[in-house]
């Protein structure tokens, strides 16, 4: 009871522009427009924005690192957050993110990485926080990709014989795309630093095939879309990124 009370009184001294000394918080450490590190047990605040970001449980099941690297396995992260109106209690995955009033919240990563023989009892969490953005609801139009690694760069155009590809993203935050022998639903959240995550409703086992070329296309796009990373609009393009595929679209004329 008098743990709760101190939390409570930290939290709205916080709130006031107070400056606190209470436990770890660290006045302007949590960072909007960039990543945060928090350790496992610690709170970041942002008088700003009136924010305060804590590190909950933290359920690491990766498999540990070894002699050929890691086998998999997940890790997620829950997070106690209080703004100026409400508090929240959200849990996110790595490339998972959660948009709560304005403001998108998107776990990077959990370090250390488990490795076999070692015994680890403090964690640190990176999360990007970043102001929600809204795209332009207008339908886009796949016009190429390219794909950039250290081992090969190729371009390749959308086939004009073949029905396009397009994408919306709607002013309600969902996602509506067309393909030439799928649909799909989803929603997406991005932030004013060029981030974004689209979450799909279709999985590769629901997909309809319709022979080449047009199964490849549409992999590689719902694969790209999956693993998005950064998106930019500019003179009627947009470009969406994952970590070595480029997406080009142009608006879609009526």
């Amino acid at each position: 009871m008098t743990t709760n009370i101190l939390k409570h009184v930290a939290i709205l001294l916080m709130m006031a522009g107070i400056s606190s000394s209470c436990g770890k918080e660290n006045e302007g450490s949590l960072k909007v427009g960039s990543i945060t590190e928090i350790k496992s047990g610690e709170t970041a605040i942002n008088p700003k924005y009136g924010l305060s970001l804590s590190v909950g449980k933290i359920n690491d099941l990766r498999c540990p690192l070894g002699p050929y690297g890691t086998c998999g396995g997940y890790v997620s992260v829950q997070f106690y957050l209080t703004t100026k109106k409400n508090e929240y209690d959200f849990t996110v995955y790595p490339r998972n993110a959660i948009a709560i009033e304005g403001i998108k919240y998107q776990l990077i990563d959990v370090l250390p990485h488990p490795v076999y023989g070692e015994e680890q009892t403090e964690k640190t969490v990176k999360v990007s926080v970043c102001v929600q953005s809204i795209l332009p609801d207008i339908q886009w139009k796949l016009i190429r990709y390219q794909i950039q690694t250290e081992a090969t760069s190729f371009v390749e155009t959308y086939p004009q014989e073949i029905k396009p590809i397009t994408i919306r993203f709607k002013n309600d935050l969902t996602v509506e795309s067309q393909f030439p022998c799928n649909e799909f639903q989803g929603t997406y959240i991005a932030g004013n630093d060029g981030s974004i995550v689209i979450d799909l409703s279709l999985s590769f086992e629901e997909l309809r095939y319709c022979g080449k070329p047009i199964d490849d296309w549409e992999n590689t796009v719902i694969s790209v879309f999956r693993r998005s990373e950064k998106y930019t609009i500019a003179n009627d393009h947009l470009i969406i990124v994952d970590n070595q595929c480029k997406l080009y679209f142009e608006k879609k004329k009526n």
